[in-house]
């Protein structure tokens, strides 16, 4: 049954699910409406298009809830009518954040109780959808997903997104593939160290021969944050683009994903799955390097994982430890191959001294 969570509620704690989104089950436009600002040229016939922007995004959702009793109404109202704008996600698509409120009063004429269902809007004056921050972990030449990118120290491995290759002791050069159907990403690079002069460079070719974006700080010590969502600079946690100079990062390159395989598995250990008998391939390693995305069937949390090995005769894929992950719980899943041209990032520098560096993004789809 599919559900929705907003202001951070999951509707099934409460016994409300999701029937219907817009016109069609479950379907809703995949794009936010358009405007055109016109103008009218002295001579000329029509008008002219001076500028194009997005209206505020509308979702119509049909609600129905398992339990009419008059105190589970109230809070189901009190939970929907909180003033504000709020995180909203649809399990069909649980890797997007909407951010909206609800314009209509709840009253109780709205609720249907002999059928069960309530049909509400949210509104969405942004009207793209966001991932949530994800942080990129890395191991040299292994592509990852969630966590610590880079340290000198700690060998962190396991990320979907990125990978690295070292070109001295401290430099990473930083590889970066797109998220899925997003149509960009804006990342957050969080730098600790110190440094005399910085320059990190996107490249359009892993040679890093074809500079794309760059930008530079000065002499910096402690935690320099570069953030292309605020398009800020921050040093030590106050504002700081005295010595910023250059572009804000955007991830663009090939903007989708092949899909492989989906299915719904079960955790034999921390670091491994056993896939869907009926879906999975017989062939060992076949999955071997591809992007294994789980998602919970106990609390919908979603994981992606390299898949670093797959045994064809048990249909076990192995990747890296993740602690505290329920084992033997069953989990829907997903298997992707990512691909990307434009998105490879070199660090250089003079005096460059650093301990981590960790490189967040989201996610924007229209």
């Amino acid at each position: 049954m599919d559900y929705l969570i907003y202001n951070n509620i999951d509707s099934r704690s409460l016994g409300v699910y999701v029937a219907r989104v817009g016109d069609s089950p479950l379907i809703f436009n995949a794009t936010p409406p358009t405007r055109a600002i016109t103008e009218k040229i002295a001579g000329r016939h029509g008008e002219v298009v001076m500028e194009q922007t997005y209206e505020p995004r509308q979702i119509d959702v049909t609600l129905y809830f398992t339990n009419n009793n008059t105190s589970v109404l109230k809070q189901i109202s009190r939970w929907l009518g909180e003033l504000g704008t709020h995180p909203l996600m649809l399990s069909t698509e649980p890797y997007k954040i909407y951010y909206a409120n609800i314009q209509q009063q709840l009253n109780p004429s709205l609720f249907n109780t002999r059928q069960g269902s309530l049909d509400i809007t949210f509104t969405c004056y942004d009207p793209f959808g966001y991932s949530s921050f994800t942080s990129i972990e890395l191991e040299d030449g292994v592509l990852y997903n969630t966590g610590l990118l880079y340290n000198n120290s700690i060998p962190y491995v396991d990320s979907d997104i990125l990978k690295y290759t070292f070109l001295t002791a401290d430099l990473p050069n930083l590889e970066v593939y797109h998220g899925g159907n997003a149509d960009y990403g804006l990342p957050k690079i969080i730098i600790v160290g110190n440094a005399t002069t910085l320059t990190i460079g996107r490249y359009k070719d892993a040679a890093r021969t074809i500079l794309l974006q760059q930008c530079t700080y000065g002499a910096f010590g402690g935690i320099l944050i570069i953030d292309s969502v605020l398009k800020d600079t921050f040093l030590n946690g106050a504002v700081d683009n005295s010595t910023f100079n250059g572009d804000y990062f955007t991830l663009d390159g090939i903007r989708d994903m092949t899909f492989i395989t989906s299915g719904v598995g079960s955790l034999s250990t921390e670091s491994s799955l056993a896939l869907d008998l009926s879906t999975s391939s017989a062939v060992n390693d076949f999955y071997n390097g591809k992007v294994l995305t789980l998602i919970s069937r106990i609390d919908s949390s979603v994981i992606h994982k390299t898949i670093l090995d797959y045994n064809g005769a048990t249909h076990v894929a192995t990747f890296s430890t993740t602690p505290s992950i329920p084992v033997g719980a069953l989990y829907d899943y997903m298997i992707y191959d990512y691909i990307s041209e434009s998105n490879h990032f070199k660090i250089t520098g003079t005096g460059l001294n650093l301990t981590n560096v960790n490189f967040d993004f989201k996610y924007v789809y229209l």
